[in-house]
């Protein structure tokens, strides 16, 4: 965690990209980058993603569905020293993972009004709006921009 953090430390923007380990892909694009903070920052230029394909077999289809600021908080990053959470409120995070880089889950959230970004279609949780969807990381990039 530290190690990233000084890496990130003077950048402008960051594009967080998981692929967990049943392969599905999503993130985040932050305004800022990550830095210890015991409250919320970023503004609302922050934003969810997932990428998900129409078919195993089918690349012409694939698309990124973004979730854009929903105007109903400011909750946009939060980075503690034992995990990152990204949009949040009613107790749930859209994205959020344990400071080891192995651990995290999704959820719904009213910053971006989100769906689980790792969303298991075999899940009965499936049903549930407003349930947590837990994976593993399998790989985790983080991309800086400096405008």
């Amino acid at each position: 965690m530290n190690t990233m953090l000084s890496l990130c430390a003077n950048q402008k923007e960051v594009l967080l990209a998981i692929k967990d380990t049943k392969g599905r892909v999503f993130g985040a694009f932050l305004n800022e980058p990550l830095r210890l903070s015991p409250t919320f920052y970023g503004q609302g230029t922050c934003f969810l993603w997932k990428a998900h394909r129409s078919s195993p077999e089918s690349r012409k289809k694939d698309a990124v569905k973004r979730f854009k600021y929903t105007g109903e908080n400011e909750y946009f990053i939060l980075c503690d020293p034992d995990f990152v959470a990204i949009g949040g409120g009613r107790g749930k995070f859209g994205l959020w993972f344990k400071s080891d880089f192995l651990h995290g889950y999704s959820a719904r959230c009213p910053t971006f009004n989100n769906e689980p970004l790792c969303l298991d279609p075999s899940s009965a949780k499936n049903n549930d709006p407003n349930a947590q969807q837990e994976f593993v990381v399998g790989h985790l990039e983080i991309w800086a921009f400096n405008p």
